[in-house]
């Protein structure tokens, strides 16, 4: 699942993890059992990228917490993608402000 989220740049979500889904989530035996015995039961993966290029991801295992992580992978996503727009902007805004006061 990171691999893909790595490769993709989108987020994955497992919202309820299955014995079939443990080998794509650690590929270790050893990891993928203690996981089991965790209690692990939802996966998302979020990719980590700056400047377009996705550099790795974060994911998070949840074994105590018995709900679900549902689309909140997602919605930090999102934020990381503002944050991103809004650096751009106000990077943009900045050298504008520099540009007109140099002429003036």
């Amino acid at each position: 699942m990171v691999t893909r989220c790595v490769h993709t740049g989108q987020p994955a979500l497992t919202p309820h993890v299955a014995e079939m889904d443990l080998a794509r989530i650690d590929r270790d035996p050893d990891a993928a059992t203690l996981l089991t015995r965790a209690g692990g039961h939802s996966y998302p993966a979020v990719p980590l990228s700056t400047r377009g290029e996705v550099l790795g991801a974060l994911d998070l295992k949840r074994a105590r917490n018995p709900l679900p992580f549902g689309q909140d992978g997602v919605a930090i996503d999102n934020a990381r993608w503002y944050q991103s727009v809004r650096n751009t902007a106000v990077t943009l805004q900045r050298s504008l402000e520099q540009k007109v006061s140099s002429s003036a």
